[in-house]
C-alpha cells in the first residue's frame, strides 16, 4: 500500500537540501556531510543548484529513512531523521536531514 508520508518526506528532503545550498550554509553542510568529499562538493555548488530525481523511502528503521537524490550528475545517499513533538495531546511528526554522502 502506498504511504503518502514517504512522498511528502522526499519533498521535505528536497526543500531542506535546496535551502542549504541556496543559502550556502556551510555549518549545515558540514553537519550533514558524512565525509569531506561530500562537504567539498556541497560548498562548491552554485546557489541556484537544486537536487533532482529524489527517490521515495528506500529503507526505514523507525528513526531514520534512507533516500537517494541527485545533484549535478552526482548520486547521493541521504538519511532523514524522524522525531516527534506534542501539541496539546497530538503528536507532531518532524523530519530533517541527518546525513548524506556521495555514492561511490
Amino acid at each position: 500500500m502506498y504511504n503518502e508520508t514517504t512522498f511528502f518526506d522526499s519533498l521535505i528532503l528536497n526543500h531542506q537540501l535546496n535551502q542549504i545550498i541556496e543559502k550556502k550554509d556551510k555549518e549545515k553542510m558540514k553537519g550533514i556531510s558524512l565525509d569531506e568529499r561530500t562537504y567539498q562538493f556541497l560548498t562548491n555548488l552554485p546557489k541556484n543548484t537544486h537536487c533532482s530525481r529524489t527517490s521515495g523511502v528506500q529503507a526505514n528503521n523507525g528513526q531514520l529513512e534512507y533516500f537517494v537524490t541527485h545533484i549535478k550528475e552526482q548520486t547521493f545517499d541521504v538519511l532523514l531523521k524522524e522525531s516527534f513533538s506534542k501539541f496539546l495531546i497530538l503528536p507532531i511528526r518532524h523530519v530533517k536531514i541527518d546525513g548524506m554522502s556521495i555514492q561511490n
